[in-house]
């Protein structure tokens, strides 16, 4: 997982010191879908929980990143971008949960039947969200405050 690569993000192309996101490589392993060429399993190398757990950490680094730290993130101005954070949090403690991915509705789903009722009101905000212009920003503090609080359970290590 050492090898220079590039990744496109954000509109962003830069050199990274990873060949990949073993949460995406895990997603394309199970959909199971092929439109043309060999199965995903012989391209994709298999993800242990390792690489599951430390892909996590990673992802919530960026958020933490984007929405704690760097006061001036073009990114945590932007309302789908806070919603997607809140959704992005919601699947990073289900795939600690379940050591599976999901997708971020279903996880978010699964969070307001599984996360305490402080963390509702924000989930559903971001499942709310549609990016037209009418919705209304989810507030910074309410998504730093989730984040912290995945960056706990996170601490915790992977569910045994």
């Amino acid at each position: 997982m050492n090898a220079s690569a590039c990744l496109y993000q954000f509109g962003i192309l830069k050199r990274i010191r990873s060949d990949g996101n073993p949460i995406i490589w895990m997603d394309v392993r199970q959909s199971g879908r092929v439109l043309f060429g060999p199965r995903p399993e012989s391209l994709v190398p298999e993800i242990t929980p390792e690489m599951l757990f430390h892909a996590l950490e990673r992802e919530l680094g960026y958020l933490r990143e984007e929405i704690s730290d760097k006061a001036e993130s073009e990114w945590r101005n932007m309302p789908s971008y806070r919603a997607y954070a809140v959704l992005t949090v919601c699947r990073i403690l289900y795939s600690l949960e379940k050591d599976d991915v999901v997708s971020k509705e279903r996880a978010a789903r699964w969070a307001l039947r599984s996360l305490p009722e402080e963390w509702h009101p924000v989930i559903r905000q971001a499942l709310r969200f549609d990016d037209t212009r009418r919705s209304p920003a989810i507030a910074l503090h309410p998504i730093k405050q989730f984040i912290e609080f995945a960056g706990t359970q996170l601490s915790a290590g992977p569910a045994a």
